[in-house]
């Protein structure tokens, strides 16, 4: 079973990194950018809250800690639906805020989700989308594209049903059948007994 998971996991890897190739040598990738640059819409937002996090690890005889701090905040869009974002923000920015606070909100027209707090985290801007890193695009998809093929082999394995061995008795007794000298014409049954009779 896990084997038919793993190969139709390479087969949608292989799709996926063919597809990111494709919107990249198409221009689809610098267009999606463009639209969200010019499709932008500023509304106002409200922050929800501001959170503290701790992260703790050990590796062996080595500890380390640190902290990061994300705002999580709301808004509306000029439809009157509500949507609900969180950023990281610094030390700084997330003591300097206050819950409650009114933010611009910079958001994707056909795609709230996309959006931004701005003077936390910048919109995409057209000079994002000149610099769009197309070449990490495309390692990304070529990437995907050896991890499915290596899904696909490792699983076609266990896929294939196994192949069939004779013994070596088994090989002599059928090539002693197959060359045992057979009847030429044919044997015509007509009911009657043979036997016995002149």
């Amino acid at each position: 079973m896990w084997s038919y998971v793993k190969f139709i996991f390479g087969i949608i890897l292989i799709f996926a990194s063919a597809a990111g190739a494709l919107s990249v040598f198409s221009g689809d990738v610098e267009r999606v950018g463009r639209r969200i640059v010019e499709n932008g819409v500023d509304t106002t937002g409200v922050i929800e809250s501001r959170t503290e996090h701790l992260i703790a690890g050990r590796w062996g005889r080595i500890a380390g800690a640190g902290r990061y701090y994300t705002i999580k905040y709301n808004f509306t869009t000029l439809d009157g639906l509500k949507y609900s974002s969180a950023i990281n923000v610094s030390q700084d920015q997330a003591y300097t805020a206050r819950d409650g606070q009114q933010i611009r909100v910079r958001y994707y027209a056909d795609q709230p989700s996309v959006n931004s707090a701005l003077g936390f985290k910048e919109y995409m801007t057209d000079e994002d989308v000149k610099n769009a890193p197309l070449e990490t695009f495309l390692l990304s998809a070529l990437l995907m594209l050896i991890a499915g093929a290596w899904l696909i082999v490792s699983s076609w394995k266990h896929i294939l049903p196994a192949p069939i061995t004779l013994s070596v008795t088994q090989q002599v007794s059928t090539r002693a059948q197959s060359a045992a000298p057979r009847p030429r014409g044919t044997i015509r049954s007509h009911g009657n007994p043979a036997f016995g009779k002149r």
